[in-house]
């Protein structure tokens, strides 16, 4: 949830639809929790980061604000 909700800020920040949001949090669930702990962990933080912003920005909310 904190990972979909600071990349919407730093995109924006942005107001989604609750169905966006709740779709986005879904797909972000499937990275688990995340930290900083270690490289790998790191690593993963970054793809699932970039996996996000990825689909923010092909969202209606995102093409239109």
């Amino acid at each position: 949830d904190d990972l979909v909700d600071a990349c919407l800020d730093i995109l924006g920040p942005l107001d989604v639809l609750d169905t966006t949001r709740s779709g986005l949090k879904n797909y972000a669930a499937k990275y688990g929790e995340l930290s900083w702990g270690s490289d790998d962990a790191s690593a993963q933080f970054d793809d699932a980061a970039v996996a996000i912003i990825q689909l923010i920005v092909t969202t209606q909310e995102y093409q239109t604000a």
